[in-house]
């Protein structure tokens, strides 16, 4: 990296752990700021990358005559490919130098929305959407375990990397479908592009001793100690419950400007409208990442199992109002819907750090990021199909299924018997 780069990135990283220490927002040390200000950057870009071909997916279909079922294929081909190279990433992040990994990140997927910008046909489409989730796909593992690693409060610093995601996802919409009314739905991949490439700046101010992964415990692993850890039931329920809670966070975040626009009652054949449907979307993901805030500082003071649990309780009626439901109400529901959804995330990864030792860590969001990715990528297509035949009306009660799922699971496979 050049030293310019570092010089600049020097100045970054100075002002926001200043900035961090004034307001007194996290109670981490200045090194572990530094890591979850990186962090948070990187997480942003890469959520932002997963909500940028659905929050421009009531555009694109018009110039693909409303096929819910294919541009559905489309969305599943971005997370899928995720699903397999975050896998990838997650198991070389116990080895490897996570700069290399990060860089690999930014580069990759920058090339995917350069070739989806480009793109002129529906094969060059769908090839740029597999290279852009492949890139977008290998950060969250390597993030996750550098903080669950690194920083002593997992829970408070997975809350709040979980919120900037979720804020940059919240932004999007509005500044994707304002482009796009200036111009063309391919617009923003553009501009996309340009911000993956951006994070290259910031890898320099990751702290030298946090580059190479940090092992609790000498002692070899053998295939058998690895699969007997990755394997203990409290890990097992968690992969389930984080496929399911996938599938149901897809196909929730994938048509949410959809429905808005149609269910929503809002015309998008006009270009104020188009905006509208942006803004209100926005709004949405918004109370995402509030969720995503409040869930990692409630989970510091209530056990993450019952807490869990009594998210996921609040959450069916919810989904299943919003089958039910038209126009205002409909627009009420569904930022609520995101909050408690996504208040779920940090204890989630906050229990991953909790079972795995230190030098499991990349492993186990590996398996889990990997198996919920490419599993719960199916939401894309299959909720896509139900849209194509049967109508918004049964997307949303059809996820609140999967959330119906995860209670029995985190009663029999979460719990113990000893009190946390």
């Amino acid at each position: 990296m050049c030293p310019g780069f570092e010089s600049l990135s020097a100045h970054i990283i100075k002002f926001s752990v200043l900035l961090k220490f004034k307001l007194k927002l996290t109670s981490l040390n200045a090194k572990e700021n530094r890591l979850l200000f990186f962090t948070s950057s990187a997480h942003a870009v890469s959520d932002a990358g997963y909500l940028l071909y659905p929050s421009l997916l009531f555009l694109i279909a018009l110039d693909f005559n409303g096929n819910y079922a294919f541009l559905g294929i489309g969305a599943t081909l971005v997370l899928l490919s995720a699903g397999i190279s975050g896998t990838i990433s997650g198991i070389l992040s116990d080895k490897v130098n996570t700069n290399l990994l990060f860089s690999l990140f930014s580069i990759i997927s920058a090339i995917g929305a350069i070739i989806i910008f480009a793109s002129n046909n529906n094969y060059t489409l769908l090839i740029g959407l597999i290279i852009f989730g492949a890139g977008i796909g290998i950060y969250h593992t390597v993030g996750l375990s550098a903080i669950t690693r690194n920083i002593k409060n997992r829970t408070e610093a997975l809350g709040i990397h979980g919120t900037t995601g979720l804020i940059a996802i919240s932004i999007l919409p509005t500044v994707t479908t304002t482009i796009a009314s200036w111009s063309n739905w391919k617009v923003p991949f553009l501009f996309a592009s340009i911000l993956c490439l951006s994070i290259l700046l910031l890898i320099p101010s990751i702290p030298k001793e946090f580059i190479h992964p940090k092992h609790s415990t000498n002692e070899p692993q053998t295939i058998k100690t690895i699969f007997s850890t990755l394997t203990h039931k409290n890990l097992f329920g968690l992969y389930v419950i984080c496929i399911l809670r996938e599938f149901s966070s897809t196909g929730l975040m994938t048509f949410t400007a959809s429905s808005i626009a149609f269910v929503g009652n809002i015309n998008i054949f006009s270009t104020n409208t188009i905006t509208n449907t942006g803004y209100l979307t926005s709004i949405v993901f918004l109370f995402a990442a509030i969720g995503s805030y409040l869930g990692g500082k409630l989970g510091e003071k209530f056990p993450l199992e019952q807490l869990l649990g009594g998210l996921t309780i609040l959450l069916i009626p919810v989904l299943i109002l919003l089958g039910t439901t038209k126009g205002i109400i409909f627009i009420l529901l569904m930022p609520l819907s995101h909050m408690l959804l996504s208040s779920g995330y940090p204890l989630l990864q906050t229990l991953v750090g909790q079972y795995l030792p230190d030098n499991m860590h990349g492993k186990g969001f590996a398996i889990i990021n990997g198996l919920s990715g490419i599993i719960g990528a199916s939401a894309g297509s299959t909720i896509g199909t139900v849209i194509q035949y049967w109508g918004f009306k049964w997307a949303f009660p059809i996820l609140s299924i999967f959330s119906l799922m995860v209670l029995p699971i985190i009663k029999f496979m979460l719990f113990t018997n000893k009190k946390r």
